[in-house]
Formats: structure tokens, C-alpha cells, sequence
């Protein structure tokens, strides 16, 4: 799913097992999005930066990037595509990741 905030962008993906949404889950935020395609370069979570957070399993806590970027390769009225990649202030890689996310 993505949706946008204006001027924001957040893109988030979750697993749904028997009806219900939850962990393994990834969220994307691209703050000041223009609406086209391009690279985000994350940051740490702070004001005014794109950021990605992990989620591994229930009750875990939160992972978010100290690094790594969102390419969004292609926009459309219905759908937004890219790839991502990112190092969790952990040391946690999340890499080769792609989405065809719904645009809401």
C-alpha cells in the first residue's frame, strides 16, 4: 500500500495471515515527495528525513535505517513500483526488496 500525506509519501507492506495483518512488516517514509520517480537516500528516523523502519516478528521492537535507499522506478493513477534496500541502526540488512504497492 502506498499512500501519500501531502507532501509525504509512505509506502508500507505486511503479512496477512487467516484475515489478519501482521509482522514481518516494512514502512517507508519519502518526506517532500515530488510525485515522480527517483532515488531516496535513508537516513536515521529524524525530522524531515526518509527513513524505512523493520518489523520482524510480534513483540519485537521496531528497527529502523541508518542507511540504504527507495527507488521508485514507475507512477501510475493506480500503483506506485520501486526497489529498497537498507542497514537497521542494528546492523540488520534488508536488501533486494521490490514492491508494486496500491496507490491510495
Amino acid at each position: 500500500m502506498a499512500a501519500e500525506v501531502s507532501p509525504n509519501l509512505g509506502i508500507s507492506a505486511t503479512t496477512v495471515t487467516g484475515g489478519v495483518a501482521g509482522p514481518p512488516q516494512i514502512n517507508i517514509s519519502v518526506v517532500n515527495w515530488s510525485g515522480g520517480t527517483g532515488t531516496y537516500t535513508f537516513g536515521t528516523v529524524t525530522a524531515g528525513t526518509h527513513f524505512a523502519q523493520y518489523i520482524a516478528s510480534s513483540g519485537s521492537l521496531t528497527k529502523t535505517s541508518s542507511s540504504g535507499s527507495v527507488t521508485i522506478t514507475n507512477v501510475s493513477s493506480t500503483e506506485i513500483k520501486g526497489t529498497f534496500n537498507f542497514i537497521c541502526t542494528d546492523g540488520t540488512a534488508i536488501t533486494g526488496g521490490s514492491f508494486t504497492a496500491e496507490r491510495l
